[in-house]
């Protein structure tokens, strides 16, 4: 999944090769961020410039030093012909919830979801501690 951290030349290439080749894409599939505003960007090379450079994070919450919850603008409609874009996602990097994943549409129901996530995390961790499962923050399941 992505991760807002800058990209190489390379992988920026690749990025672009994917999002030019993806079946069904149309560029109007690609967005930037005006603000917390997502504005549709139709020209490639515009997106391109502005998504190599730009910090995407909405939020992001270590909720131990091995459990991380990062929600991110992704610059793509990941809408899979629902109506209304989805550009946002928030993704759990380990403990018990790794890899769970939620996709909104607007800045404001990113951030809300991301709290939301982090606090379904914490409570799963919560109750792990409470089984004896083991150390609340390890990584991994």
């Amino acid at each position: 999944m992505p991760d807002p951290t800058p990209m190489s030349d390379d992988e920026f290439r690749q990025l672009v090769r994917r999002t030019l080749g993806a079946p069904g894409r149309a560029m109007t599939d690609t967005y930037i961020l005006d603000g917390t505003i997502p504005i549709q960007e139709p020209d490639l090379r515009t997106w391109a410039r502005w998504f190599k450079t730009k910090d995407r994070q909405v939020a992001e919450t270590w909720v131990t030093p091995h459990v991380r919850v990062s929600t991110i603008f992704l610059g793509l409609d990941h809408a899979l012909g629902q109506e209304g874009p989805v550009l946002f996602e928030t993704m759990v990097f380990g403990g018990p919830c790794d890899g769970d994943a939620a996709r909104y549409r607007t800045w404001g129901q990113a951030e809300h979801g991301h709290q939301a996530c982090v606090d379904r995390v914490q409570a799963a961790l919560e109750t792990r501690r409470r089984a004896g499962g083991g150390s609340a923050g390890g990584a991994g399941g």
